[in-house]
């Protein structure tokens, strides 16, 4: 997913694009509102492969016929590659005692009483 927020003055048309994906293509009109948000959908894989690549990506914005200020970008998405390596630990937790933090006595320890 893609979101953007967008200002313009004008009519202009814009397209954003993600590598070869246009994600957008839009005309502003009479009675837009000069700000606005947006979101799209990237799609997973283009005619040409996957959408997005381990690196070298690239979003384009382009705007002709007025002026748009694209601003608060923010990409969200899944990969089913490790991106960041990180070490797995495993432990087995139900060797473990619980620790307790308290004063109080338990209840096997009250009944015994």
């Amino acid at each position: 997913m893609i979101y953007y927020r967008t200002r313009h003055t004008g009519k202009p048309a814009f397209s954003v694009r993600i590598n070869d994906a246009t994600l957008t293509q839009y005309t502003f009109v009479d009675g837009d509102e000069a700000e606005r948000t947006w979101h799209e959908i990237i799609p997973a894989n283009t005619p040409g492969g996957p959408t997005l690549r381990p690196d070298n990506n690239e979003l384009t914005f382009f705007a002709r016929d007025g002026s748009v200020i694209f601003g608060d970008v923010v990409i969200l998405y899944t990969s089913n590659q490790t991106t960041v390596p990180i070490s797995i630990v495993l432990s087995n937790l139900s060797q473990r005692s619980p620790q307790r933090t308290s004063a109080a006595p338990t209840r096997a320890q009250s009944i015994a009483q």
